[in-house]
């Protein structure tokens, strides 16, 4: 399979993941943060075969270059259910990141 053809399966795949997102008990802000993550990744892909391993190099590399915590956790919160809608699973455990409270001076 070429990698043109690898890439025009996976955005199928996402079509279709979409259709069945959308029947979910997601508010629009949060379909339209999934997709955007989604699409990211996939871009970010450029034809390489949809797997786990793919996934967590993705995420790596946000890690590398500064995103927050958070950031990369929406990312795999995205990217998991997906993952799995299409029969790979996917699982990592990230540390709680810690947050002080807020400090206001008298």
């Amino acid at each position: 399979m070429t990698s043109i053809e690898a890439q025009a399966q996976v955005i199928a795949l996402l079509k279709h993941y979409f259709t069945e997102l959308a029947f979910q008990d997601l508010s629009p802000p949060t379909l339209a943060k999934y997709k955007q993550c989604l699409e990211y990744f996939l871009s970010w892909l450029q034809g390489q075969p949809l797997s786990a391993g793919a996934a967590k190099m993705f995420l790596a590399e946000l890690r590398e270059r500064g995103y927050k915590p958070r950031s990369v956790q929406l990312y795999y919160h995205a990217i998991k259910p997906f993952l799995e809608f299409h029969g790979i699973p996917f699982k990592l455990k990230f540390k709680k990141p810690r947050e002080l409270p807020q400090y206001h001076s008298t």
